[in-house]
């Protein structure tokens, strides 16, 4: 299982190529305001967070320890080159056209944030998605001189789709006020250097204060945050500090909000690190591999969270095996080898599996390789043996393969984003089924097939209903599958 430091140490930095609008380089915070085009080195641990951060979504925040699904994007990167490449090839045979869509556009969006921390001076605790519905930017931060920045972000893994949704980005990046407009446009590439053009010059300003605007876009941020590292409760209570701060937070979320900080600053649990004290959450994350998410305490309180300052530096240092990261905006987050360093903050025995803290919303966001190694879980808490990934039987690929008693059991994942057709899936289903009677073959869907009828004894229809009550108890499947 990947944590924080393996992803720092193992898999260190990528350079991808940009090609910088001219009309941009005098407001760059960079030294170099000539060179053009350049190379741009990033940390891929960088690339993930901001991925997950941009792109969680606000609306459902989330229990689950997203940052682990987030990571089997680099699972997709080249491993033996410095240059961002990407296995496009492959991510188009076993995934399809849409999943290739759809990390071309995760990657897009982390990529403009690495590449703006390069070019500008900003506040990290700033970085926060623009939520309005409809034609809009994708995110905004501030810069150390209080200059906001608006950031339309598109991914593609190819140069004529690049120049196309190059058309809706100059429409969508003026959407929002601001001092700087960029639309940035990255084209991963298999076989030769990633490419970024950076473009767009500086448009109106922003009518609000830009203390105000300052604030409100910082609680934004830890509101998206703590939904992508999966505490629910502190994502709800930065929810509730936006509103507060815009003037919207009604009397109920406001008695709502003063309870949640009682419990968050009194109750724990509560970590200390270099004299300052971190409330959060933990997560157990594989054998005796363990995780901790958290903010700094004083961000808690309303006057705390005006006067907070960014830490000028990161800091990362390993004690007693355990690797504690404190990032900029004073969020902690430690990979934890030896959890009994914590004793007297947590019981182990208390610390919840992160493939429980799920939701059918979490569920709907998963790739289905995330999916999968969701389920491989599931079918280890539910007694099943000799599981494989991606099981070829008589020329299908089933995503996983698993034992339960004398029986052998294929299961075939599909998660829908948009049209649902299934009817050719399960025809085939249907052929397998019949070559294989002693098996069942198990079609796994978020979509609700409440009307649909498999007609096959041997064929098992496991849609949204099941996979709501799965979520629910991850040891609920026998009872599902009628063992």
């Amino acid at each position: 299982m990947i944590g924080v430091q393996d992803i720092v140490t193992m898999f260190q930095c990528r350079n991808i190529n940009v090609d910088i609008d001219p009309l941009l380089l005098s407001d760059f915070d960079c030294e170099d305001k000539d060179t053009n085009p350049r190379n741009v080195s990033f940390s891929l641990f960088r690339l993930i967070y901001h991925i997950g951060v941009i792109q969680s979504r606000r609306f459902s925040p989330s229990k689950r320890f997203k940052f682990l699904d987030k990571t089997d994007l680099l699972e997709k990167i080249h491993s033996n080159t410095s240059d961002f490449k990407v296995h496009i090839s492959k991510i188009r045979t076993l995934r399809g056209p849409e999943d290739l869509a759809s990390i071309s556009q995760d990657f897009g969006v982390g990529i403009s944030a690495v590449i703006t921390e390069s070019f500008f001076k900003i506040k990290p605790s700033t970085i926060t998605r623009i939520l309005r519905s409809g034609k809009r930017p994708d995110w905004k931060c501030q810069t150390d001189d209080d200059r906001t920045l608006i950031v339309e972000s598109k991914g593609s893994s190819s140069a004529l789709t690049s120049r196309k949704q190059e058309i809706n980005g100059a429409v969508q990046k003026i959407q929002e006020s601001g001092d700087v407009h960029i639309a940035s446009y990255t084209i991963i590439n298999e076989d030769s250097i990633s490419i970024n053009r950076f473009l767009d010059p500086p448009i109106e300003s922003n009518n609000n204060s830009r203390n105000k605007e300052n604030n409100i876009m910082r609680a934004g941020h830890y509101a998206s945050t703590f939904s992508f590292l999966g505490s629910s409760r502190l994502s709800i209570y930065y929810s509730q500090m936006r509103k507060r701060l815009e003037g919207t937070i009604s009397v109920a979320e406001q008695e709502l909000k003063n309870d949640t900080f009682h419990d968050l600053s009194v109750k724990g649990p509560v970590v200390e690190f270099h004299d300052q004290r971190y409330t959060g959450v933990f997560y157990h994350v594989d054998k005796e591999r363990y995780f901790f998410a958290g903010v700094n305490v004083s961000l808690l309180s309303y006057s705390g969270f005006l006067n907070f300052q960014e830490y000028e530096n990161e800091i990362n240092e390993e004690t007693e095996r355990n690797n504690f990261m404190l990032l900029k905006d004073g969020i902690l987050l430690i990979d934890i080898d030896n959890i009994n360093y914590f004793e007297s903050v947590i019981r182990k025995e208390d610390i919840l599996n992160y493939q429980e803290r799920i939701t059918i919303s979490d569920i709907d966001e998963m790739t289905e390789l995330s999916f999968s190694k969701y389920f491989m879980y599931v079918l280890n808490q539910n007694g099943f043996s000799k599981i494989q990934q991606e099981f070829k039987e008589r020329g299908f690929v089933f995503d996983l393969k698993g034992t339960f008693g004398d029986k052998d059991y294929f299961f075939e994942f599909k998660l829908f984003k948009g049209k649902i057709n299934i009817k050719d899936l399960l025809h085939q289903l249907h052929f397998y089924s019949e070559k294989n009677k002693g098996s069942k073959m198990v079609l796994v869907t978020n979509a609700n097939l409440d009307e649909v009828k498999a007609n096959d004894e041997n064929l098992i229809i496991f849609g949204r209903r099941e996979l709501e009550l799965l979520a629910k108890n991850s040891k609920s499947l026998n009872k599902i599958l009628g063992n």
